[in-house]
């Protein structure tokens, strides 16, 4: 091997410094140059090639020595490590690949000691997994729901129009678009609207490709695709003429429709399917990649779980075309470049108000971004839930910190022997920083793997309601997110050691006496603080999940009004062809509910226009009839049903009689409780009339007990229930109460349908349990996360509390084992710790406290029934970190308690 002090002296001009001192420089240069030989021999260099390496490590050796003058000063006169240190800078900028040397060194050095400490290692490593996997979990929901862009057509441009009524606004704040809004604005809106479309969730009946099915579709404007900017991947659109009764006879039907029912036939144009008994043409199939935007105002559910499969021409009748009413349709409007929504909005009231000048009401527009609408039920939700990871991965930061800061407070003595031998401060911040960064790589790792099977567990349980389920995944971005958050984390995690290391006095530490290992003042701050902060992140996270869990229980705990226990609902859509008017329909409907009455396994049965929770079924006026009344109305929502439905869903009777078999007809109606005290206060409601809007005049006979139509977290508002045989719906939802399973009612309504109508299927198969299981499904979600968090910080806490403590009382082992040979009873040395322990604690409670109160403030629409500030709820999460404190300082106080004085000192 070479002379490398030979090989410099020759080659380094004189630095005009002591000979002492350019023997130090040159026997630096030769060390580094010596390693750099070594290992490219080490990695299949032949002699020359490692010879040629070094050669091209330093090719202006005038310019070196310049620097390295530069470097020196001349009243420069101390040890070896501050030359060094003085020189680093220069030789490194001549030296490139020595840094990175360095660096592997440290890293394999790292590497043995962290094997060396398995537990450290394992604890830290998967306290950092376990705040990485959750904020990728979590930021991949943010990301895909939120973030992305709808795959559309320039979707910034796009936009939800919906209709407010000002006279019913307190009952129904907002609605839909009806058809003689849409056409008005259609032909009118031209400044900021490019192009517009209307569409409306619809249901059919698939028959003549064996057993009938029913489907889920929308009815839409020729416009729609054309305003989403999507294209038929075979076939076409609909053209303005299709969009009339008569001519509407075609349909566009989806990718998964096109492969699960018509084989994925590429012929398939023009091909004639059945729908609703009447022939319809196929004139386009839509690309896989499509989905409808999943807006909660389509009269259909549209989810995940349940997409729609058609669409077909709207064909508005000339009388909804002229209509007042019917506010069902969803309005798209693809703005021009550079016009807001808040421009659109504008120009459709002025529309509408000229077009609803003579009328009753006056609706006026409400338009908002498409991405707004879609998201708009899980906005709130998710960014809550993101809040509360990331206050998780801080926790798991801080906690890494300060386990981190421990460790490396062990080895003071060695920093201090590495500063002595020459190594200054950046290079022990560098042996401290790959360390860390080696433990960041190894959390990010193991989180990426957890979120890859907790993202899986989690979109298992989510609800279908929730947005754009379907395109959650762990993607590109996420990849690079979880890259970022691993780098913080490591930068996190590498501060406070790092900080440590750099202010490691050689002398001080290597003079100071072995027993002297009481940490600094200014350390013990440090801890105390890391402490406070682990508690008040916590304390902050259970204060919200303990709110939602508290409205979560204010909810079960609303009276529905019925029961739920062996009832099952079916939808049943009579097709209008061969049941085209009220008669035809109510024939059908009378004889079910025969049938039905002779089935064995069917207590009873019923129909109504809506089950409870799942909407409100024809809202119109109530005007009650009568001289003191005089004038008044009010808002509500009238339900055709049959005199079976309340023994069937069990709403109780409270005065009067329920409605008969032989009420089918005939102008009465039972009210809920509410609407009696509200038409009728402080009189007996029984034998009294009303109208509902300009409609029939109803005698009430009866008053039932208030039930949850629109939701559990809804007023009830006022319910009236009128015999379905007055104007009977083509669509009604039968409800069964079974004796003998649910599975038996069900195949014994089957049977009556299937003899009365062999093309007619049962929809939407459903029990009673399952709607309330849907209606509560978005807060139980909510309440899950955000338990599990807290619940993870809580641990994380716990485990940064004890490793804190069992580092302070490590340090302490000298001065405790001191005090007990003085004299000191354990029982006093156990009190010192834990009080030590809990200030901390107790600082980061009431921080928490206070910032879980305000968190919960920016959420409050997210609560029922619960005040940000209840004080159960704070009682139970201060009790809850208490208690996990204590337990966490019990082990620390009682080994110290313990100590040896003979094992302490030695």
């Amino acid at each position: 091997m070479p002379d490398w002090r030979e090989y410099v002296r020759e080659r380094l001009p004189g630095l005009a410094c002591t000979p002492e001192r350019e023997a130090e420089i040159v026997e630096e240069l030769a060390e580094q140059l010596e390693d750099i030989y070594a290992s490219a021999l080490r990695s299949g260099a032949s002699l020359t090639e490692a010879q040629a390496r070094i050669h091209e490590e330093i090719q202006d050796w005038r310019a070196l020595a310049r620097d390295l003058q530069r470097a020196e000063q001349p009243a420069l006169a101390g040890p070896r490590s501050v030359a060094v240190h003085r020189l680093e800078p220069a030789i490194h900028r001549f030296l490139p690949g020595q840094r990175l040397l360095e660096i592997l060194r440290d890293a394999r050095l790292s590497i043995r000691a962290l094997i060396a400490r398995p537990l450290f290692t394992l604890t830290t490593v998967m306290t950092l997994a376990l705040g990485i996997g959750a904020t990728a979990v979590v930021f991949s929901l943010v990301h895909s729901v939120l973030l992305s862009p709808l795959p559309y057509r320039e979707p910034d441009r796009l936009t939800v129009v919906q209709q407010v009524i000002p006279e019913i606004a307190d009952r129904v704040p907002i609605l839909g678009v009806n058809p003689r809004s849409f056409i008005a604005w259609e032909k009118a809106c031209r400044t900021t609207c490019e192009n517009m479309a209307a569409l409306i969730g619809s249901t059919s009946t698939l028959t003549g490709l064996g057993e009938p099915e029913g489907l889920i579709g929308a009815r839409i404007s020729p416009a729609l695709f054309e305003v989403l900017g999507i294209a038929p991947t075979l076939g076409r659109s609909f053209t303005r003429d299709e969009d009339a009764p008569g001519r509407n006879a075609v349909v566009i039907v989806t990718h998964g429709f096109w492969q699960r029912r018509l084989g994925g036939d590429p012929a398939v144009i023009g091909r004639v399917v059945t729908l609703d008994s009447v022939p319809v043409e196929i004139a386009g199939v839509l690309p896989a990649t499509f989905r409808l935007p999943q807006l909660a105002q389509l009269s259909v559910p549209n989810r995940v779980d349940n997409p729609l499969e058609f669409f077909r021409p709207l064909a508005w009748s000339d009388d909804l075309r002229r209509s007042w009413g019917e506010y069902d349709n969803v309005v798209i409007v693809r703005r021009p470049a550079g016009v807001t929504p808040q421009a659109t909005e504008a120009e459709l009231t002025a529309i509408t108000r000229g077009e609803y000048e003579r009328a009753e009401i006056h609706p006026y527009a409400v338009a908002r971004p498409l991405m707004a609408a879609v998201t708009a039920d899980a906005r709130r939700p998710l960014w809550l839930v993101l809040g509360a990871v990331a206050a998780a991965l801080l926790i798991a930061c801080v906690n890494v910190a300060g386990l981190l800061g421990a460790r490396w407070t062990a080895r003071q003595r060695e920093l201090a022997i590495r500063t002595a031998i020459g190594a200054g401060r950046s290079r022990l911040v560098q042996l401290v920083a790959v360390e860390s960064l080696l433990l960041a790589l190894a959390g990010g790792a193991a989180g990426l793997a957890l979120a890859s099977v907790s993202l899986r567990a989690i979109l298992a349980t989510a609800p279908a309601s929730v947005p754009r389920l379907d395109e959650v995944r762990l993607d590109t971005t996420s990849f690079v997110v979880i890259a970022a958050v691993t780098l913080v984390c490591a930068l996190i995690c590498t501060l406070l050691p790092a900080w440590r290391a750099s202010r490691v006095d050689p002398g001080d530490t290597l003079k100071a006496s072995a027993l002297s290992t009481t940490p600094s003042g200014r350390w013990t701050a440090i801890r105390a603080w890391l402490v406070s902060g682990e508690v008040a992140l916590t304390a902050m996270l259970l204060v919200v999940g303990g709110l939602l869990v508290a409205s979560f229980i204010n909810v079960l705990r609303i009276d529905r009004g019925f029961t739920t226990t062996s009832v099952i609902a079916a939808n049943i859509e009579l097709p209008a062809a061969r049941y085209p008017d009220t008669a035809a329909r109510a024939r059908f409907f009378d004889a079910l509910l025969d049938g039905l009455s002779r089935e064995p396994a069917v207590a009873v049965a019923g129909l109504s226009r809506s089950l409870p929770l799942e909407g409100l079924a024809t809202v119109d006026n109530f005007i009650p009839v009568g001289e003191t009344q005089t004038g008044m109305r009010a808002v509500g929502s009238h339900v055709q049903v049959s005199a079976g439905y309340f023994a069937a869903i069990g709403l109780p009777l409270l005065r009067g009689r329920l409605l008969t078999p032989d009420d089918h007809s005939r102008p009465v109606a039972v009210i809920s409780d509410r609407t009696a005290r509200t038409l009728w206060p402080g009189q007996d409601a029984l034998g009294r009339n009303f109208r509902r809007g300009r409609g029939d005049l109803f005698q009430v006979v009866g008053v039932v007990a208030d039930a949850r139509i629109a939701g559990f977290e809804r007023d009830p508002g006022l319910v009236g229930y009128v015999p379905y045989g007055l104007s009977t719906r083509s669509g009604l939802t039968l409800v069964i109460r079974g004796n003998a399973g649910d599975s038996a009612a069900i195949a014994g309504a089957r049977r009556v349908v299937k003899a009365l109508d062999p093309d007619l299927p049962l929809r939407r198969v459903r029990t009673l349990d399952s709607v309330v299981d849907d209606a509560l499904a978005m807060r139980r979600f909510q309440v899950r996360l955000l338990t599990a968090f807290g619940a993870a910080g809580l641990l994380l806490a716990c485990l940064g509390i004890y490793g804190v403590l069992s580092a302070m009382v490590e340090a302490r082992r000298a001065e405790l084992a001191i005090r007990l040979a003085l004299g000191a009873p354990p029982s006093l040395v156990r009190r010192l710790v834990i009080r030590q322990a809990l200030t901390p604690v107790l600082v980061g409670l009431a921080i928490g406290l206070a910032a879980g109160v305000g968190a919960a403030r920016l959420a409050a629409s997210l609560l029922f029934g619960v005040a940000p500030a209840h004080p159960g709820v704070l009682a139970a999460v201060s009790g809850v970190v208490l208690t996990v404190a204590v337990a966490a300082c019990l082990e620390p106080a009682v080994r110290a308690a313990r100590t040896s004085f003979v094992s302490a000192m030695r």
